[in-house]
């Protein structure tokens, strides 16, 4: 299994993701309503993971996905991010492709 779809900031913080879920579960009561407050943690920690997996999309396909930050229109982010940045690994996905 290749883990190259993802940038390593992308990797970062999906791990930082783990981090909170572990931290919100030790803030989070024992009660009663215990269950559903982690049921609402897990959603919006799964919103999170979608958005930063959702990168990869992105860069496959950037005439129909835009990354973060993005332009609507083309999906290149909006300002010149430096060299270890998406339009970097954008550029080397479609290199490995042959896009």
């Amino acid at each position: 299994m290749t883990s190259d779809l993802l940038t390593a900031a992308e990797h970062q913080a999906m791990r930082a993701t783990v981090d909170l879920y572990h931290h919100l579960a030790r803030i989070v009561g024992d009660g009663q309503a215990r269950h559903s407050d982690m049921d609402e943690v897990v959603r919006h920690i799964h919103a999170l993971q979608w958005m930063i997996l959702a990168q990869a999309a992105g860069r496959a396909y950037p005439d129909q996905y835009r990354l973060l930050g993005g332009d609507a229109t083309t999906g290149v982010p909006a300002t010149a991010p430096d060299p270890d940045s998406l339009v970097g690994a954008v550029a080397a996905y479609r290199t490995r492709v042959g896009i």
